[in-house]
């Protein structure tokens, strides 16, 4: 599990500035670096680890400083994090802000939310509020050009099952009573995504198990393609502090 920042460009990302940028301040190629770690026991016999890392790309001075937490209760695993942006020539917006993991045996995902269909930030509305459940598969959205798609916007949780007859609960995200969170289930990798220039270059890629993506927030759709870059209220501004949590079991 990782903190992710980068999604593949959209056609409008690629339209605008933003796509540009991201490319220009090299968030593509930003790695995680391990710093420092401890831990320490909690109470009802719970462990807690502090993972401290820093999140930057090669050559530039810009970083993100992260402080993670994980706490195991039980079958639980509480995270939060907190990241702060450091250094010059930082991105203007971070494409994402969240959780990067995969997970494999997955067959249906349910979650409350927006859906059926997919949703941003700027897009959101044009899905309904509700209990959704779809193949897993099913959640990617096949564009003609490959680009980052298949977002699911203000999700107060979401479970991966496995098939069959009697399917087990792989992994369920809760964010509270948090309603800005989204989450992103698909068979390949975000830089294969980006990489790719035709559909059947990227099917060469798939995987065997999901990437998920968990995100605490995410940077708007935009028209850049055809008109205005993402507005400012939807922008995932890079120049500020950030912090989030999920509860996982």
């Amino acid at each position: 599990m990782r903190l992710a920042l980068f999604r593949p460009l959209t056609d409008n990302d690629r339209g605008c500035d933003f796509g540009r940028n991201w490319i220009d301040r090299r968030l593509h190629q930003a790695k995680n670096h391990f710093v420092q770690t401890s831990w320490s026991r909690v109470a009802n016999g719970g462990i807690k680890i502090t993972v401290l890392s820093r999140i930057a790309p090669p050559v530039l001075n810009w970083s993100v400083e992260t402080t993670e937490t994980y706490t195991f209760l039980g079958e639980t695993m509480h995270v939060k994090v907190h990241a702060k942006p450091t250094g010059h020539g930082l991105p203007r917006a971070w494409g994402r802000f969240g959780l990067a993991t995969a997970v494999v045996g997955c067959e249906r995902v349910k979650w409350f939310g927006r859906g059926p269909g997919e949703s941003y930030r700027d897009s959101k509305l044009s899905q309904l509020v509700g209990t959704w459940e779809s193949l897993a598969d099913d959640l990617w959205t096949e564009y003609e050009y490959p680009q980052d798609g298949g977002q699911r916007m203000d999700v107060r949780w979401v479970e991966f099952t496995s098939g069959g007859d009697h399917p087990k609960r792989l992994l369920r995200a809760r964010w509270g009573d948090f309603e800005g969170a989204s989450f992103q289930a698909r068979r390949y990798a975000d830089m294969d995504i980006e990489q790719a220039q035709h559909p059947f270059e990227l099917q060469k890629k798939k995987r065997g198990d999901h990437v998920v993506h968990l995100d605490w927030d995410h940077h708007g759709l935009g028209t850049g393609s055809c008109g205005p870059e993402t507005l400012p209220q939807y922008t995932l501004h890079a120049d500020r502090e950030m912090k989030m949590e999920v509860l996982l079991d």
